[in-house]
């Protein structure tokens, strides 16, 4: 198993507002519970596995994509723009809850998922 570890820079923002990074991301071959476990409690930042999926799979998922209403985190915050399907909940924080927009957006991602 191959694995390779991206040191983390110090801002890595586009614009005036300055984004840093915490944590590593690492490139594999092999996705392990170690790195799941990793990634769930935030010690690294990302994990690439090379050849994850087939490649004709992974190019039907990416034509699938054309069709899907995608969104952005806000941009006032996060330059450039990156993508995403369905809601993330600190845009939905309410006073001791979720608010109920947040339902309703994640029950469309999971149709489009589907």
């Amino acid at each position: 198993m191959t694995t390779a570890t991206t040191a983390p820079q110090e801002d890595v923002s586009a614009n005036a507002s300055p984004i840093y990074t915490l944590f590593d991301a690492e490139t594999t071959d092999v996705l392990t519970k170690d790195h799941i476990l990793r990634l769930a409690v935030g010690t690294v930042g990302a994990v690439l596995v090379k050849n994850f999926r087939p490649a004709d799979e992974v190019a039907d998922i990416v034509r699938a994509l054309d069709d899907v209403p995608l969104k952005s985190y806000d941009e006032q915050l996060i330059w450039p723009p990156i993508l995403k399907l369905g809601p993330a909940a600190y845009d939905f924080y309410g006073a001791h809850d979720l608010e109920e927009g947040y339902w309703r957006h994640a029950e469309e991602a999971v149709a489009a998922r589907a």
